[in-house]
């Protein structure tokens, strides 16, 4: 939890799992000791999203960096491109988390959606990134191919963004999913 040190500074400290929401200490592998960072507006927005395909019909698709299933600690701040204390200096810095996409997935689920997840590169190459890249580069210099190469890679590849980026679909039950999370 954030809360004030004794010098009246921001700071992170500890909560007995006793005190963490219901749906959160039902988890299996929460133990006394792990670090979990909850996002109630996140929830939220997810709920409002899902509830609202639910009723009118469509889809979302939301891409953010985090994991399928997660929890750790990953609450962080950049300024000027650099890392920073995210307790420091509030407003001065942006601030940001890694998205536990289990907890989303639950939430669409509830309001009676359909979700899947892909990571980023997968996403990418089951819509053609690969087909759409040959295209652009037909007829170009081998310069412009390694840079498309080296592009696609830091897009795609798991050791890059590919991994670290995740897709989720939420649909209604009755609409057509996209093809590529069948």
């Amino acid at each position: 939890m954030v809360s004030l040190d004794h010098n009246g500074r921001l700071c992170i400290s500890s909560s007995p799992l006793s005190s963490l929401p219901l749906e959160i200490k039902s988890l299996k592998k929460i133990k006394e000791g792990h670090i979990i960072e909850l996002s109630p507006a996140r929830l939220q927005l997810t709920k409002n999203i899902s509830d609202h395909i639910f009723k009118n019909s469509g889809a979302a698709l939301i891409i953010d960096y985090g994991e399928i299933e997660g929890s750790g600690d990953t609450f962080q701040a950049m300024s000027k491109h650099q890392f920073c204390d995210p307790l420091k200096n509030p407003g001065t810095s942006d601030l940001t988390s890694h998205v536990d996409f289990s907890t989303l997935i639950k939430s669409a689920h509830q309001a009676g959606c359909y979700a899947a997840i892909l990571t980023q590169g997968e996403f990418l190459i089951k819509n053609g990134l690969i087909q759409r890249a040959d295209k652009l580069c037909e007829k170009k210099s081998k310069a412009f191919r390694k840079k498309t190469i080296d592009e696609i890679e830091r897009l795609a590849a798991p050791n890059q963004m590919g991994q670290l980026f995740k897709t989720l679909c939420i649909s209604n039950p009755h609409s057509t999913m996209f093809p590529f999370f069948y």
